[in-house]
């Protein structure tokens, strides 16, 4: 069973535009896909989505088992950022969970919700995932 990997501006955007109390039958089967372990993230969304101090960390917080550990990726995310390296903002504040999504999903052969937050991204994740 494969499983789609979402990106932090993904988890925003539908907490956004889709709150949980008007839409809970959308929110229902993303927490049932997240039990099934159909639905992840690298822990560094989750650290990106923490900066955020809304409902949306608290909630991230209690469907913690969707967020993977990607300490064993390291070495195809710093092969990533070396054939790509405008991927990332060297000088940004913030370490970006962009390549550790891509390195994960490209591990298993899934599906990142293709929603890319840059046509870079898009790119990069098109060819890692095609390997």
């Amino acid at each position: 069973m494969s499983a789609i990997y979402v990106d932090t501006n993904e988890w925003i955007n539908l907490n956004r535009h889709y709150p949980k109390e008007v839409f809970s039958g959308l929110w229902e089967n993303i927490e049932n896909l997240i039990s099934e372990g159909r639905i992840l993230s690298p822990n560094e969304v989750l650290d990106e989505i923490k900066r955020g101090h809304d409902e949306l960390v608290e909630w991230c917080r209690t469907h913690r088992t969707m967020f993977l550990n990607t300490d064993k990726l390291i070495g195809q995310v710093q092969k990533i950022l070396k054939e790509h390296p405008t991927l990332v903002n060297p000088n940004a504040r913030y370490e970006s969970a962009d390549p550790y999504l891509i390195a994960l999903a490209a591990s298993y052969k899934d599906n990142i919700l293709p929603m890319y937050s840059s046509p870079a991204c898009g790119r990069v994740i098109s060819r890692f995932a095609t390997h």
